[in-house]
């Protein structure tokens, strides 16, 4: 849930070689509403989709819309035509674009136009063999309903949202079905229910926090899906001393299939904390669940304040498919890069150092990317100055680090994506940031890793009449979307790298 397809890069021009460019306004008549990058189960780009508004038809009762679908060169696969209801007073918006088995999978959100109140999602399923929409569903608070059912919209309540609440619906993909996702996150990003659903709108898996566990002290967390399985990290508040403490955490696995817990893990508990907190990152990959956790120094009564904290190491470890521990791995920052002047929760320059990415390869191997910063974002404004990217064998063991030295930046997040070749223990990741000659400049900073090495190119881009977004493509290339203003023009295109 970290990586975006697109990062804005405003008024920027950049000189590339030779690559496929596709013009929008020869894909379509209408007007690009969506576009979005079509992945396989293992993350690697397989192509993009776009859908274009072509305006009112039918005496005004319906919108027309054109879908195009672009393999990763960017050639053109296939597109067609699908029609929408006019609703009085209301906008689509489109949030996501799923391909699978030669379908195509299309999630849109109701909205009041004026007030942006939200009705509900339209689901689509489109058979691209025969051109022809399967099925149009409106969801709205754990129902489905096909859409040419519903009358009117007129005194339909707006979706609740508050401050310290809201409901986010998404596809998810998987080898063999998609996924309708709806989950509602309440205070500290918490999730205080989830509910599934499989591409034939029936409920696979539930899980709410009702009072009784609210009471009790259970929240949880979103893990990681993949390979049909849901990770969930459960956390438990301690109130046995009269007093909150945390308590036990775990690691609860669910077959997304039939709804069925395959594994339940104590991931940390009082026994085991010795005055620090662990914040898990993880990802499932070949049966195994792989869990990096970020280590802070914390009370066991200042958890929900720890996360702004520095962080003192990081705990490697790894299970298999019924939750048996397989590694357990603690690494200690005093101890690895005490050669850059990190002693217990800061370096020599008052720096913290906090988990950007990490990288799994398929030998058990791992990377992780770290970014040094100043700030918490909570109470002071976060300043960011050089990655270090540091190196673990299979078991945990610290092989080496590399520092990158960039310029530092306030207030803007440099980095941009990664790409990963897990077989081969190689991954690409991209930032940006000010050429230190000249203000007016930027670059674009490609780093290839591989087996610990790094290599590194830069491109200059300069602050003129043209903008640019950079995103995944497939590997070894750059995805571009360019706007020139003074034609008025937009494309897109894919650039081989150099390394």
């Amino acid at each position: 849930m970290k990586k975006l397809l697109f990062v804005l890069l405003t008024f920027i021009t950049l000189t590339f070689s030779f690559a496929q460019v596709q013009n929008l306004k020869e894909l379509s008549t209408g007007v690009l509403e969506q576009s979005s990058r079509l992945n396989d189960n293992d993350g690697n780009v397989i192509g993009y989709a776009f859908i274009f508004n072509k305006g009112l038809i039918k005496e005004d009762k319906f919108v027309q819309y054109e879908y195009v679908l672009l393999d990763n060169n960017l050639n053109k696969i296939t597109n067609g035509d699908f029609e929408l209801r006019n609703i009085a007073k209301s906008i689509y918006s489109f949030t996501g674009i799923e391909f699978l088995k030669q379908k195509l999978y299309i999630n849109s959100k109701l909205y009041h136009a004026k007030s942006f109140g939200e009705y509900g999602n339209i689901l689509m399923k489109l058979d691209l063999k025969t051109n022809k929409t399967e099925d149009v569903m409106f969801y709205r608070n754990g129902g489905y309903t096909s859409f040419s059912e519903v009358e009117s919209f007129d005194k339909m309540k707006f979706l609740n949202t508050s401050m310290y609440s809201a409901n986010v619906f998404k596809m998810y993909k998987d080898e063999n079905q998609v996924y309708y996702v709806d989950f509602k996150i309440g205070f500290e990003n918490l999730l205080e229910s989830i509910n599934i659903y499989n591409e034939n709108y029936e409920n696979t898996f539930s899980y709410v926090i009702d009072k009784k566990m609210k009471k009790d002290g259970y929240k949880f967390e979103l893990g990681t899906f993949k390979n049909d399985q849901l990770v969930l990290l459960q956390k438990k508040v301690d109130e046995s001393s009269g007093f909150s403490k945390i308590g036990v955490e775990r690691l609860l696995t669910y077959d997304l299939a039939d709804g069925k817990n395959t594994s339940n893990i104590v991931y940390s508990s009082k026994t085991n904390r010795e005055g620090i907190y662990v914040f898990p990152e993880m990802e499932i990959q070949n049966d195994k669940l792989l869990v990096i956790g970020e280590i802070k120094e914390s009370s066991e009564h200042a958890i929900p304040y720890s996360r702004f904290g520095p962080t003192i190491g990081l705990m490697r470890t790894i299970y298999d498919s019924v939750g048996k521990q397989l590694l357990e791995k603690r690494i200690n920052y005093n101890e690895i890069f005490s050669d850059i002047g990190f002693k217990t929760l800061r370096d020599n320059d008052g720096y913290r150092y906090a988990l950007k990415e990490f990288f799994n390869y398929d030998d058990n191997s791992f990377t992780v990317l770290l970014e040094k910063q100043k700030g918490d974002n909570s109470f002071t404004i976060i300043r960011s100055t050089d990655y270090i990217i540091a190196n673990f064998d299979k078991n945990g063991i610290f092989k080496n680090h590399i520092v990158l030295e960039k310029s530092k930046q306030k207030m803007f997040d440099s980095y941009l994506f990664s790409q990963e070749n897990k077989a081969e223990n190689e991954v690409l990741f991209f930032y940006s940031e000010q050429d230190k000659n000249d203000k007016k400049v930027w670059n674009l900073i490609i780093n290839k890793l591989k087996n610990g090495v790094l290599t590194q190119d830069k491109m200059p881009f300069k602050t003129k009449e043209t903008s640019m977004r950079f995103g995944k493509a497939k590997y070894g290339y750059i995805f571009i979307s360019e706007y020139n203003k003074d034609e008025k023009e937009s494309s897109v295109r894919i650039e081989k790298l150099n390394l």
